[in-house]
């Protein structure tokens, strides 16, 4: 499928995850400026990274023009998803013991 394809759904499912990507972005910026530089922040927004790369990788999914191309797309978007897990897990951890598990 492409952009010569793009069905009204796929075309509004490009839309708004452009749109909170960018929501995303402007927050993390905002929250950025303000927050204290600790470890648990530089792992929160790992956590919000790595959601980006998931929707970034979504839209290239929904615009891919051949096959070969999606299974790419789709695969990237599950290292985001796998790898966001391991993440979580290091930041819960920080949290709850204030310390790195290394």
């Amino acid at each position: 499928m492409g952009m010569e394809s793009l069905s009204t759904r796929d075309f509004l499912e490009i839309v708004i995850y452009t749109l909170g990507i960018m929501g995303v972005v402007s927050v993390n910026c905002f929250l950025y400026l303000r927050a204290k530089k600790i470890v648990l922040v530089q792992y929160f927004f790992r956590l919000q990274a790595l959601v980006g790369f998931w929707m970034v990788a979504k839209i290239f999914k929904v615009i891919a023009p051949d096959a070969d191309i999606l299974w790419l797309w789709v695969l990237v978007e599950y290292f985001g998803i796998c790898y966001f897990s391991v993440e979580l897990l290091a930041f819960g951890y920080i949290y709850k013991f204030d310390k790195l598990i290394c």
